[in-house]
């Protein structure tokens, strides 16, 4: 699992009924799930009490970027790969790869739309078929199906992507709160229905026990996976804590969901969102514009400034002190400062870093928000806490510890 994905990681060693081995392709390039892990199903046996209190912790700098390999007919997997299948739009050094399909003209105003779909598709469908002839005609893919290079770095690909691509090949938001709140999960077979629905749909409820709250859980694939004896934990004692780029400011006891994610996320409405969590490549109104003065870091508090992506990075949500500045090489691809981008994280020495950065953690706020009072946010921006504590090493994240703390306490019964 890819470390971009820790919802899907956390989901799939916690509430994947039947957890797959081996993912596989076809010789039409669908993907499909295979096997059965059983040190997997293992480790959660070893791992989980039936009446035990669960907190999963997810400390991330950045937004989840993990797809679901058997979405859009099973080649939803082609999102996480630099050679998209049939493309023939190179990104300069053939060695970089190939871009992926974009959206319908419809998707840039209105993703929900029924006419906003990809663009890829009028390479495949039926030219008789009125469906196909009206993508083909589209405004948006007349010119050609693919986006430049300039419009699908793999640096950025996942963010806003429905109206970007036309079709959104991750796993929904959805199916994380089903997962540490329902008593009822999907089997992999429930969650690709294939008889007598499209492929790629997904099905939100399921007919197994989720092992988080059965009594009793397998370790071989011949025992039973599904049908569990129903245990004493309560979806109460399931807390998940988000340490990822969040503003300061908005780490509070009470969120304010509509500065943290927008009005409405699931139908792309973001009015009202905090501008530091605005997922974009672009400058965002309201925020200190780019610089191009050498170790300018700006006048924001929170992130300093916007910053000239050049469509390759996203903007941050927010940053912080390093301790000790990095001195950068140019052969040091983790490193910020390396080369002339000018983010406002470096000193005007060139290859000196000063500040660590963060992006907004959207897709991870969404599931903090679905799930409630079970949610804790923290920053993993907690500036200048080591100032306070020098040489203490958990002083960044204590704060957040504490909220876990205190959020656990009346759940045990403690004082």
């Amino acid at each position: 699992m890819s470390d971009r994905a820790p919802k899907e990681a956390a989901y799939r060693f916690l509430v994947q009924p039947d957890p797959w081995e081996r993912a596989t392709r076809d010789m039409l390039n669908r993907s499909s799930l295979e096997g059965l892990d059983e040190t997997l199903l293992r480790q959660r046996r070893a791992f989980l009490r039936p009446d035990s209190l669960v907190i999963v912790v997810m400390l991330t700098d950045e937004d989840d970027a993990g797809v679901d390999p058997r979405s859009v007919g099973g080649q939803g997997w082609a999102f996480s790969s630099r050679e998209f299948p049939g493309s023939k739009t190179f990104r300069g050094d053939p060695a970089l790869g190939t871009t992926a399909p974009r959206a319908t003209s419809a998707c840039e105003t209105n993703p929900l739309d029924p006419d906003c779909t990809s663009c890829g598709f009028a390479t495949l469908c039926n030219p008789s078929d009125a469906a196909c002839q009206k993508i083909k005609n589209d405004p948006a893919c007349v010119s050609s199906a693919y986006l430049p290079p300039s419009e699908d770095q793999m640096t950025v690909r996942f963010f806003d992507m429905k109206r970007r691509f036309g079709l959104d090949p991750q796993f929904p938001i959805s199916r994380y709160v089903a997962g540490f709140t329902s008593v009822a999960v999907p089997s992999q077979k429930e969650e690709h229905p294939v008889e007598g629905k499209v492929i790629g749909s997904y099905g939100a409820l399921g007919s197994c026990t989720n092992p988080l709250f059965a009594a009793s859980l397998p370790e071989h694939a011949t025992d039973e996976l599904c049908r569990l004896p129903r245990g004493p934990r309560p979806n109460d004692l399931v807390l998940f804590a988000l340490i990822g780029g969040i503003p300061n400011h908005l780490v509070t006891t009470t969120p304010d969901w509509r500065a943290l994610v927008g009005n409405d996320p699931d139908a792309y409405d973001l009015s009202g969102i905090d501008m530091h969590l605005l997922p974009s490549r672009q400058p965002r109104p309201g925020l200190p514009a780019p610089s191009a003065v050498p170790g300018d870091l700006g006048p924001d508090p929170i992130h300093g400034r916007e910053w000239d992506t050049g469509g390759e990075d996203l903007q941050y949500s927010c940053t912080f002190e390093l301790e000790t500045p990095r001195v950068c090489e140019n052969t040091d691809p983790g490193c910020d400062c390396a080369n002339d981008a000018k983010p406002p994280l470096c000193t005007a020495t060139t290859g000196e870093q000063v500040r660590g950065k963060a992006y907004p953690p959207h897709r991870e706020l969404r599931v903090a928000r679905g799930l409630g009072s079970r949610a804790v946010l923290g920053s993993i921006c907690a500036a200048r806490v080591h100032e306070q504590s020098p040489g203490d090493p958990l002083a960044w994240y204590r704060p957040t510890m504490n909220a876990i703390v205190a959020r656990a306490k009346p759940l045990l019964g403690a004082p």
